[in-house]
């Protein structure tokens, strides 16, 4: 049983004792910061039974299942897999989602073509045993790149729906959901139902050419359709009520009005976010007909996300972004009193429910907070009890953290740009610390509020971090994410360096600057140094982009002329066709020259988002001009930094590169 350690009547702080005092002063080693968490993400069972979660140490990744209530707990060692997941399948099954690749290809040198697959192992909770990959057996289902779980239908005979793949004949178009690029026959997306008590499957539905995905009701049938027409570039969403045998198009994918959030199953609905000249707003749209309904009266829903409960197939609450924390509105009044009272207890925390029972009874929950590593707990509504789980990051208890602040600075052309700035513990000297620009990947993503390891260990090392959230990145409305379109190397590269001017008001020596970045980030501090190197002193630059063009062209290698994927990049990005001087323009690579400042290249040789070959082609060019950094390769790893000793490798070969370019002391 889990030892119950936070009661919510009284919650009280012991005093911290001098050794601990002492302990807060000293710089925890860089492990305690790049280890992967000692919980990444657990998933309580729908009967409320069991707890799956994945945890272990640094070197060892462990699945642990444990019964509640006592019992001999299930621990999975995985070995050399990349697990990227764990849930429940029914109350007796578990699926662990891992990554693999196919190695025999040399992505790297780019002769071939490498992809990364999703898959998922099927487990039984109670003995561990692992009854081997999800629609194994399925000839065509090979071919894909994902296998994503549908529906679970649980009972006497549990059963899930994916998707997959099939053969369809006569047909000719290549798609981004299968490593398969060929004329003739081609692969269509086709629902299977796999048995969880054998794990084999048999298909229920093939879809036609055009079709890319599907979503389905509590009961496997399909409610809601995606098709991509390539020869027209047009995609459409569809929908069929229950009892309805025709699909009708809802929208027709202009992206103008319509943002499809989920389909509510009690009420055979779709959740759609409607913008027009009134606002945005979220209404519940019957497939059965009648007028929309609001889902939550005079919400302004532009930054706003539905959260579901997925094992009932409904809208539980609104998380509004936009700002420095996320607020969430529950539509759920069970869900909202038990979010209530663990925020008060754990007041100036992020409280997230991750994972409930059915009955709601019993929750997972995760606090964090800016300077406050996550924990995650076993909530009991009937009890009134928390029992700890486990600490994310143990290795740093009794540190020192550092605040981070939400602050908003104006670009150069009057867009407000918002962003999150660090700064680390005053300074015994009293002198300005030296600033790290660390923009986020995507770059249709953004930063949220929380612990962040990375920010940490940058702030812990005497450096203040600013994480602007540049236009084209998401969350702050579809107008802002857009206006990053094209932009590349262009005012998206500029609204960092507005933010580094603003922070010179908030007590950072905004002088002496350097940037850090992974992915998108990686290809924006590349830029920075080549474009920029009057403001940044040096750039570390993570599975970076190095050359736009290049980038496009291994997109289509990839997925193939007519895909979704290329079409998107070329709209966010360019295209090479019509716009190659000005992508030359913003590749750092095409300018890179004797004035650049200092580049640090990092670059997982299992990479299949940002191939390899970005990071070579920089090393190739630095090392005409007689710059000396090596290309330091993350071994068997991916883009996300997966593998512990990638983190360990990326903060300590970072601080030193750091230490020699902008060291805190100048």
């Amino acid at each position: 049983m889990f030892r119950a350690v936070l009661g919510f009547c009284a919650l009280t702080l012991a005093a911290v004792s001098p050794l601990v005092a002492a302990a807060q002063q000293a710089k925890p080693p860089v492990l305690a910061y790049a280890r992967l968490p000692a919980i990444q993400m657990a998933e309580i069972s729908p009967d409320g039974a069991r707890l799956a979660y994945i945890g272990g140490t640094a070197d060892d990744r462990v699945i642990f299942i444990t019964p509640i209530d006592g019992g001999a707990p299930v621990t999975i060692r995985p070995g050399t897999v990349n697990v990227k997941s764990v849930r429940w399948a029914g109350s007796r099954h578990v699926l662990i989602g891992i990554a693999m690749y196919d190695n025999d290809a040399d992505y790297a040198a780019g002769l071939k073509t490498a992809y990364t697959f999703r898959r998922d192992l099927l487990v039984d909770a109670a003995t561990g045993d692992v009854r081997g990959q999800v629609l194994a057996e399925a000839n065509w289902t090979r071919l894909a790149l994902d296998i994503p779980v549908l529906a679970t239908i649980d009972g006497d005979k549990p059963y899930i729906i994916v998707q997959g793949l099939d053969l369809a004949s006569d047909l000719s178009s290549g798609n981004s959901l299968t490593v398969l690029k060929k004329k003739g026959d081609d692969i269509v997306p086709a629902l299977w139902k796999v048995d969880l008590t054998t794990g084999k499957g048999r298909m229920l539905e093939r879809a036609g050419r055009l079709t890319r995905s599907f979503e389905t009701d509590l009961t496997g049938e399909s409610r809601v359709r995606w098709d991509y027409d390539d020869t027209r570039k047009a995609e459409t969403m569809l929908a069929r009520g229950k009892g309805a045998a025709a699909w009708k198009a809802v929208d027709r994918g202009d992206g103008s009005n319509f943002d499809y959030q989920g389909y509510s199953d009690p009420d055979d609905a779709l959740i759609v976010r409607i913008t027009d000249k009134a606002g945005s707003r979220l209404v519940k749209r019957s497939l059965s007909g009648g007028p929309d309904v609001e889902l939550v009266p005079g919400l302004d829903a532009a930054h706003a996300r539905v959260l579901w409960d997925l094992d009932r197939s409904v809208p539980v609450a609104v998380s509004v972004g936009g700002d420095e924390r996320s607020k969430v509105q529950w539509l759920d009044p069970a869900l909202a009193a038990v979010h209530a009272r663990l925020g008060k207890a754990l007041a100036g925390k992020s409280v997230s429910l991750a994972s409930w029972s059915r009955d709601r009874t019993r929750l997972v929950v995760m606090a964090e907070a800016d300077d406050s590593p996550p924990v995650w707990y076993l909530y009991d509504t009937r009890t009134k009890q928390a029992s700890l789980i486990a600490e994310s990051y143990p290795e740093l208890a009794g540190a020192a953290f550092a605040k981070t602040r939400w602050i908003t600075y104006p670009a150069k052309d009057g867009l407000t740009i918002p962003a999150y700035l660090t700064l680390p513990p005053a300074r015994a000297d009293g002198k300005k610390p030296p600033l790290i620009v660390l923009p986020h990947g995507g770059p249709a993503s953004r930063d949220t509020w929380g612990f962040d390891w990375m920010v940490q260990f940058l702030a812990s090392r005497g450096y203040a971090v600013l994480q602007p959230q540049f236009r084209g990145s998401a969350g702050f409305g579809d107008a802002f994410e857009r206006a990053g379109y094209g932009e590349w190397g262009g005012k998206m590269q500029t609204d960092l360096l507005d933010g580094v001017a603003a922070t010179a008001a908030h007590g950072v020596d905004s002088a002496r600057t350097c940037i850090v970045g992974l992915s998108y980030g990686g290809y924006a501090a590349m830029s920075g140094a080549v474009f920029h190197p009057e403001v940044y002193r040096c750039a570390v630059s993570v599975s970076g982009v190095s050359d736009l063009p290049l980038w496009i062209g291994a997109t289509r290698r990839a997925y193939g002329e007519d895909s979704y994927a290329l079409a998107y990049w070329r709209a966010a990005i360019g295209d090479p066709r019509v716009s190659s001087s000005a992508m030359i323009e913003a590749s750092p690579v095409r300018r890179l020259g004797a004035g650049s400042s200092p580049i640090l290249l990092m670059h997982g040789d299992l990479d299949t988002t940002v191939p390899l070959e970005q990071s070579r082609t920089m090393e190739r060019r630095l090392k005409e001009l007689g710059q000396s950094t090596p290309l330091i390769i993350l071994e068997g790893d991916d883009h996300d930094l997966s593998k512990s000793r990638s983190r360990i490798k990326f903060l300590s070969e970072t601080e030193a590169f750091l230490g020699k370019h902008l060291p805190v002391a100048p």
